[in-house]
């Protein structure tokens, strides 16, 4: 058994401890998923900065292409990732060789929905309505917008819809397939064209009730070859989309899911020490959140969250 120690200088009891370590881990066959949680929560760790921990961890993925519960392989990771020395912390680090098996565990978001789960996914403080997960996923696994492709480049979709439910389905959907653009719908007609054409975003989401307070009817919309789509919320929490005048004589554009790469958000800065710069955000950067925020508040599948916060900047 070979562990990578070029940039390490540990004590032999040390290397000894992952010698054995990784014989009986390699060794042992992993048939459910809190096995493979067991196994993950007891790679030993060190006081000292080193890289076995996390070259431990790549032996072990390389050895079991089993399907690893995702946000705990995450967790994991990082935690190894924070005992490299310093000068091995660069994200395309070649010691870092559990990296690309992270970032492989799943194919996109949809893939971490609960899918079987009739359990309430979200509620609207307002009605009291609520969604399952076993719902969300099916409407966000179906989700498609009435757009025609452009490019081969996934489009960019500003959402203009006010805080609350709406806005948080409507984000998961189109992070799933294209690439969201949360734009605060309540900013007024002259910075809501900033931000959209600043985005460069063709496609628009909004109420009926905001085209004209948005400015959407103007001359810049249509000088933009920006598309413009109407939002409407059935009584079950999903939506339909369709465009402004109503009429759909095509087939929609199917798009690939989005990888662990592919930006899944645009999200704008506030703009307080100048012009609002934009900040794209990875597919894996929202779930990697989702596993560290889960951790630090200590969450579990009873618990409900209370989101209190805008969801169109950083």
């Amino acid at each position: 058994m070979e562990l990578t120690l070029a940039h390490s200088a540990l004590p032999q009891d040390q290397r000894d401890l992952y010698v054995s370590f990784l014989q009986n881990a390699l060794a042992r066959r992993l048939q459910t998923a809190e096995q493979a949680i067991e196994l993950l929560r007891a790679i030993p760790t060190v006081a000292e900065s080193s890289d076995v921990p996390i070259n431990c961890l790549a032996q072990i993925l390389e050895s079991h292409r089993t399907q690893w519960p995702v946000f705990e392989l995450i967790r994991c990771h990082t935690k190894l990732w924070q005992l490299l020395p310093e000068d091995l912390k660069d994200v395309h680090a070649p010691e870092d060789r559990a990296a690309p098996f992270v970032k492989t565990s799943y194919k996109g978001m949809l893939e971490l929905f609960h899918k079987n789960s009739d359990a309430p996914a979200l509620i609207d403080p307002q009605t009291f309505n609520h969604i399952t997960h076993r719902h969300l996923a099916s409407f966000v696994r179906d989700f498609r917008l009435p757009i025609r492709a452009r490019s081969e480049k996934k489009p960019l979709v500003v959402i203009a819809l006010p805080n609350g439910a709406l806005l948080g389905i409507t984000s998961m959907a189109i992070a799933t397939w294209y690439t969201a653009v949360p734009v605060n719908a309540s900013s007024g007609p002259d910075q809501f064209r900033i931000d959209v054409q600043q985005s460069e975003a063709k496609v628009i989401l909004v109420l009926r009730s905001d085209v004209s307070k948005l400015g959407l009817e103007s001359a810049w919309v249509v000088e933009g070859g920006i598309e413009v789509l109407v939002v409407d919320q059935r009584p079950d929490l999903t939506f339909d989309v369709t465009p402004l005048d109503g009429v759909i004589n095509f087939e929609p554009q199917q798009w690939e899911l989005n990888a662990p790469d592919d930006p899944a958000f645009i999200l704008f800065t506030s703009g307080t020490s100048g012009t609002k710069k934009m900040v794209p955000i990875t597919t894996h950067s929202i779930v990697a959140g989702v596993a560290f925020v889960g951790e630090s508040w200590g969450l579990s599948e009873t618990d409900s969250c209370l989101n209190q916060m805008p969801l169109n900047h950083v």
